[in-house]
């Protein structure tokens, strides 16, 4: 009977499993030296298309109780962001014995300007406590005061008639669609105001 030894296959097995352990030991000592870095964050490349444009005109600064004016009734073009706007609140202070006075009235402005009225609106606030009448002027000339980029005011009064119902403010100017008037205004902290209310309003 021949015998075969094994002795050899057994060393050549030592030998590998200590390569294969050495092998193990070094990766694993590479691992925790070096720790694998995670995948750079991938960032979506910047747009650089046209943002969208937004209609309409940004309202002014103005007591709650005004509501913006939405007329376009005998307008013959839309309303503008450059359009100059006058508030006005009513009682009988605000008319004083200087304000009969011409010369009063050219001091104290700081625009005076003539012009046709356009359009002329009346509507209710928000809380259908008050009406207001909005008036729209063409500026035709200036006596005073630098000239607007536009030369459009709007004028918002308290008072006026919707569906038959009136509210009359006293000493308020009042507007007639087509006539041309002279009005002196005033500019206070930027809000614009009628010098003397309505005698601060002349037709002319």
């Amino acid at each position: 009977m021949i015998k075969i030894k094994t002795r050899g296959f057994t060393t050549i097995s030592a030998v590998f499993i200590i390569i294969f352990l050495a092998i193990l030991i070094i990766a694993i000592f590479y691992y925790y030296k070096f720790p694998e870095k995670g995948l750079p964050e991938i960032t979506p490349p910047k747009t650089t298309g046209i943002k969208p444009q937004t209609h309409g005109n940004k309202a002014s600064n103005s007591a709650s109780s005004i509501p913006k004016s939405t007329s376009s009734k005998t307008l013959s073009t839309p309303a503008s962001k450059n359009r100059i706007i006058i508030r006005q609140s009513g009682g009988s202070a605000m008319l004083i014995q200087e304000c009969s006075n011409k010369n009063y009235l050219t001091e104290k402005s700081d625009y005076i300007i003539e012009g046709v009225v356009e359009n002329l609106e009346s509507k209710w606030n928000e809380q259908k406590t008050s009406i207001y009448t909005y008036t729209n002027i063409m500026i035709q000339k200036y006596l005073k005061g630098t000239p607007f980029e536009e030369n459009k005011l709007q004028i918002i009064t308290p008072g006026g008639e919707v569906e038959g119902i009136g509210q009359r403010v006293e000493d308020q100017p009042i507007f007639h669609l087509g006539k041309k008037v002279r009005i002196y205004f005033q500019n206070t902290n930027g809000e614009f105001s009628i010098v003397c209310a309505q005698a601060g309003v002349e037709e002319i």
